[in-house]
């Protein structure tokens, strides 16, 4: 697949992915208009399923590697940074309710603290209700929903005060 930009009729970048035969991505290469390559990513999969997604800026490889673990069921349970070394720099653990919607989210860095967590309210449906954030075990924010669109968030400080709130509104 080939992806133009063009900005006042000039080309200012494209991109070109590579899929597999059974169309999972396998790259993607990303140029400037005048054909300097910007980046580039490769992944390999498992049984259909995305293991590590390597990066590269320019013609240098960023020292890190993404890696995605799923369950049985194909839901993802945690996705991680690794340094080149191949050690631990920060991931995401995903917990599911019983409709198979994210319950619950935490973002682990290096030393093991548990730097955000995000908790997810549904209604019967599956509709999502309210997502609570917590910054380093302390409460940040609350976010209201309806029919699964954003209403509102409320903002806290480091003493749980309300601090801020925003209301959506769309037409």
């Amino acid at each position: 697949m080939l992806q133009k930009v063009f900005i006042d009729g000039k080309l200012k970048e494209y991109a070109i992915a590579q899929y597999s035969n059974q169309e999972s991505l396998l790259s993607i290469k990303k140029y400037w208009g005048d054909g300097r390559l910007e980046w580039y990513q490769f992944t390999i999969w498992d049984s259909d399923s995305l293991k590590i997604m390597k990066v590269f800026e320019g013609d240098s490889i960023l020292d890190l590697y993404l890696v995605y673990q799923f369950d049985d069921s194909f839901q993802l349970i945690e996705s991680s940074i690794l340094e080149s070394d191949s050690s631990f720099s920060q991931g995401t653990h995903y917990q599911y309710n019983s409709q198979e919607r994210i319950s619950n989210e935490k973002w682990i860095v290096d030393d093991g603290e548990l730097r955000e967590e995000i908790s997810n309210k549904y209604d019967k449906d599956g509709e999502l209700l309210k997502k609570i954030t917590f910054d380093s075990g302390t409460l940040y924010s609350v976010a209201v929903y309806e029919a699964g669109v954003l209403k509102s968030e409320e903002i806290y400080n480091a003493n749980g005060i309300a601090t801020t709130l925003f209301v959506y509104e769309y037409e």
